[in-house]
């Protein structure tokens, strides 16, 4: 971490003390032929793979889950992870938001050196996860008996394709060395109700097994889980993503950082890129608000999408 020394690292605030802390005991590593750091990618994404295998046997041994189907088990780890990922993420954000200027298409070098690490950890980590999951699509859609790659489901060409853009959204701003924060606040956008997502989504399967559809704690942490996960994913879909995604597209746009740093082309797939977020949440708005109505109205809530 020698780009901080000019920063006592005491004086930081403490989250980020302690993502140095790790960063410092992971080798440096630099994609072939360039200097960009990707060390800390594939440190996260080993440390990421290592949670679902262990999210596999606490589900299993701790929580009773059935061992087969082994893809009940599978699901319940993925989202174990999901969560993991990003309850560490967003504090980290926030954090860095909190210590610096809000400007979508800012140059890195306008920001502290210790700032600038730290953002580059936390796209790094990011980055890790997306590797990591759809690494684990492709893994789970391979058949290791006839050693021969199933055909994807429709699902998994959505995500796959997803985690792809994102990566290059991602890789883009560490190659210019702008526009980060536009990466970083549609990252916010996207996990701020990712742990509340992945709860629901363990206890919907919980309640369909023998182990725990009788337990009324998981029934509790079901019903009022759903009720936030609901609120927060409508308010971050319908109310906030849609205003700040309106700002960030005429900055991208517009200012004169953008026009300086970005070339056209990439400002246009990077507009693209954030409202194709907005719009393909259609089908999970309609599907939450349906959630959070039968709360009010009295009716049964679903568990299954």
């Amino acid at each position: 971490m020698s780009d901080t020394k000019e920063t006592n690292v005491q004086e930081l605030p403490k989250l980020v003390q302690y993502w140095f802390k790790v960063l410092s005991m992971v080798p440096s590593l630099k994609f072939p032929g360039t200097q960009m750091e990707i060390g800390f990618t594939l440190f996260s994404s080993i440390v990421l793979f290592c949670i679902r295998l262990l999210g596999i046997q606490l589900l299993q041994q701790i929580f009773s889950w059935p061992i087969e189907p082994k893809s009940i088990a599978i699901e319940g780890s993925a989202s174990i992870v999901g969560i993991v990922h990003s309850t560490l993420l967003c504090p980290g954000l926030m954090v860095a938001f909190s210590n610096h200027r809000y400007h979508p298409s800012e140059p890195r070098k306008c920001a502290p050196m210790w700032w600038q690490t730290f953002i580059d950890t936390l796209i790094q980590f990011c980055t890790g996860y997306m590797i990591y999951d759809g690494s684990m699509i492709l893994l789970n859609r391979f058949d290791f008996d006839t050693m021969t790659m199933m055909p994807l489901q429709g699902d998994d060409i959505l995500f796959l394709g997803h985690h792809l853009a994102t990566t290059l959204y991602m890789i883009q701003t560490r190659i210019y060395q702008a526009g980060h924060m536009s990466a970083m606040m549609c990252m916010v956008l996207g996990e701020l109700s990712n742990p509340s997502m992945n709860l629901w989504f363990i206890t919907s399967k919980a309640m369909t097994l023998q182990c725990c559809q009788d337990n009324i704690i998981v029934q509790m942490i079901h019903k009022y889980n759903e009720i936030f996960f609901c609120l927060i994913y409508l308010m971050l879909r319908v109310i906030l993503g849609p205003l700040i995604c309106i700002h960030m597209s005429y900055n991208i746009f517009c200012s004169q950082h953008a026009k300086d740093y970005l070339p056209i082309p990439l400002r246009m797939f990077w507009n693209a890129m954030i409202w194709m977020v907005i719009l393909g949440s259609y089908s999970w708005i309609v599907f939450t608000y349906g959630l959070l109505m039968k709360h009010f109205d009295g009716s049964t809530t679903e568990s299954e999408l």
